[in-house]
């Protein structure tokens, strides 16, 4: 018997000392002198390419969160506490290799029973909850706005003014890139007939002489393209998205609701939606998928963070509705969420107070959420252009477990910050990598995308770490420590879809890049 309470003693003691290891963690932060010179001067592998927003910016002169020099320099063979994220987005492919693993199960519920064994409202929600129904599509809220506005009325009148007038833009936007993209195809076919190969580099194109006009100008169209980085995929992305745009967004006689059988202006109807965590069978669920793989650090290798993903769908092609984005947050929090990602951002909200008292709510179970700043480039502040969801109410923030989140590039430059995201000194918190983000897309696939929607989950990521490591922190000191322990951004900066030079303070509350290295430093010394 002593033999085995002195065996019992040592295992509890062990666990102790690793608890305590990280504790008052010895090493420095990483810091950067104002005006630092770090330039990558090779070509990037194929590996730094994938991985750049975990690596090191005094390390490998890119500037990332420090994820993988975190984890071999403090958390190597470490254990945490599990942290379960919700991701209220589009969907999640949760069969994907990257995340089937990783997906949050509701143990209080029997699968396909056709009951709601644990009495939260919803019926065999095994890996959450899908509020979107079988609905994919869905217009903008100022359309919904003026179909809801009795005509000749102030509110109409405005909202068919702004709307007409994107409507009047959509078409020559159309027919400028479909031109551009025939163009490209014809090039990309003329330049494969004459090197004999569909696959070909600019060292190729570099190499080809002619006379002939039409090879000179095929040549010239796709150097053009590759200098201004995109590709004929991207063309046809966004192709595909002005005629989503002009068919589902802006267009008034389009009904997306009606589908999913509720009042979307009444929030005691709760009985809708389904347990289909992926959203219907031909829905596009990328955008879920590619964030939460983002949250387990892109599915990297040598990686193995402690979360689980609670799956919400929330988010359609176009506006969600304020009605689903309180219900998902409540369900988050009253089913153990912990922390909550969201890629919200609309510029109007018919019902904000729903969406606030969610955040109450939120705020209340001491649960972090992180948001998307949006990608219009744009100045965010409550003065200026602001965007839905938000912690403030006329400029005062009401909680303090809210991050909104811009997004950076792998430049340490003035162009530090990608021309796409949103800014705003008192409604942006921080800033993240987003620009060319490898993570998990359908089907088992992966590959890049950009957006503050990509930025939020490296910031999720971060916090979930901080979470499982020192799960005593409240979410308040979290967002406190995560904006004070980054990096700092290069200064000057250009402000966003501008040439004009800034001061970092212009952008953010916290005008630094998130860092999970000095995170955890400043965490261990937290009481």
């Amino acid at each position: 018997m002593k033999e085995r309470l002195h065996l019992g003693l040592f295992f509890v003691l062990s666990l102790c000392i690793s608890c305590s290891s990280l504790k008052n963690i010895k090493l420095d932060p990483i810091l950067l002198a104002e005006n630092s010179k770090i330039q990558k001067k090779e070509a990037l592998s194929e590996h730094q390419l994938q991985y750049w927003h975990l690596l090191d910016i005094v390390a490998d002169s890119i500037p990332g969160m420090s994820v993988l020099k975190s984890y071999d320099e403090i958390l190597m063979q470490k254990e945490g506490k599990k942290v379960v994220v919700a991701i209220i987005d589009s969907g999640v492919d949760i069969g994907h290799p990257c995340l089937n693993e990783s997906i949050w199960i509701n143990r209080d519920e029997i699968p396909e029973n056709g009951l709601d064994d644990d009495n939260n409202g919803y019926v065999d929600d095994i890996h959450g909850w899908n509020f979107l129904g079988n609905a994919e599509k869905e217009n903008l809220e100022i359309v919904r706005l003026l179909k809801k506005s009795p005509q000749q009325s102030q509110e109409y009148i405005e909202y068919k003014a702004i709307v007409d007038s994107k409507i009047a833009e959509l078409d020559p936007q159309i027919n400028m890139i479909g031109t551009m993209y025939k163009d490209v195809k014809s090039a990309d076919s003329i330049v494969q007939k004459v090197l004999g190969s569909p696959n070909y580099s600019v060292e190729d194109l570099e190499r080809i002489d002619s006379e002939d006009s039409q090879i000179t100008q095929a040549v010239a169209l796709l150097k053009y393209m590759d200098q201004n980085s995109f590709d004929i995929d991207d063309l046809k992305e966004y192709k595909d998205y002005l005629h989503t745009q002009k068919k589902y967004h802006y267009n008034v006689d389009y009904e997306g609701r009606s589908i999913v059988g509720d009042d979307p202006d009444d929030f005691v109807d709760r009985d809708y939606g389904d347990n289909r965590v992926t959203g219907p069978e031909n829905s596009d669920n990328s955008h879920g998928t590619h964030v939460s793989g983002i949250v387990l650090f892109s599915c990297h290798p040598k990686i193995n963070p402690n979360v689980e993903i609670m799956v919400l769908r929330a988010v359609p092609d176009g506006d969600e509705y304020d009605k689903d984005v309180a219900l998902a947050i409540n369900y988050a929090v009253d089913n153990g969420a912990q922390i909550i990602n969201t890629s919200f951002g609309k510029s109007y909200s018919p019902n904000p107070q729903w969406v606030y008292d969610a955040l109450k709510h939120a705020s209340e179970n001491d649960v972090l959420v992180i948001n998307a700043a949006g990608n219009d480039g744009a100045n965010i502040n409550h003065d200026q252009k602001p965007n839905y969801i938000r912690d403030h109410i006329d400029g005062v923030e009401f909680v303090e477990n809210f991050i909104t989140v811009g997004a950076t590039s792998l430049n340490y430059n003035p162009q530090q910050v990608a021309s796409f995201s949103n800014y705003g000194d008192s409604e942006v918190d921080l800033f993240a990598p987003g620009q060319e983000i490898f993570s998990a897309l359908p089907d088992g696939k992966k590959d890049f995308q950009s957006g503050t929607s990509m930025a939020a989950p490296n910031v999720t990521a971060i916090a979930a770490v901080i979470r499982s490591y020192y799960p005593k922190l409240k979410a308040p000191e979290i967002k406190s420590i995560l904006m004070t322990s980054g990096v700092p951004l290069h200064n000057p900066l250009n402000k966003p879809s501008s040439e004009e030079v800034i001061d970092p303070k212009e952008i953010a509350r916290s005008p630094k890049l998130v860092n999970l290295y000095n995170a955890l430093i400043q965490s261990s010394t937290s009481k």
